[in-house]
């Protein structure tokens, strides 16, 4: 359980609130989307419309780059999923497949 004292390990922007723990799941491209679930945090360079209905399935969305107005923003505020977005290119070396991590869509804090 993460506590505010807890330092994170990524910091982005915040992009939808809510705190979420879950599964590191990466998404290239459109391979494996069909392998998301609900235990998921989707992680990946940006969101676009193929990706939809798995960004409705996962628990959380975290993207490389972005702002507060692209896509894995405005889409995860719309499914009332927690997002970060900007969290830069640290995301592909502090996580791993399967990594179970808290994201905190309000400070935009990623913790393992």
């Amino acid at each position: 359980m993460v506590t505010d004292n807890d330092e994170p390990i990524i910091v982005g922007r915040s992009a939808s609130p809510g705190r979420v723990e879950g599964e590191v799941i990466f998404i290239i491209d459109e391979d494996g989307l069909e392998n998301v679930n609900d235990t998921h945090i989707i992680v990946t360079k940006m969101t676009d419309m193929n990706m939809l209905a798995a960004m409705r399935l996962a628990s959380g969305v975290v993207t490389a780059e972005g702002g507060m107005l692209c896509h894995a923003a405005i889409q995860s505020r719309e499914f009332k999923k927690p997002c970060v977005v900007g969290a830069g290119e640290d995301v592909w070396i502090k996580l791993t497949p399967k990594q179970r991590i808290t994201i905190d869509g309000s400070t935009g804090k990623i913790y393992a």
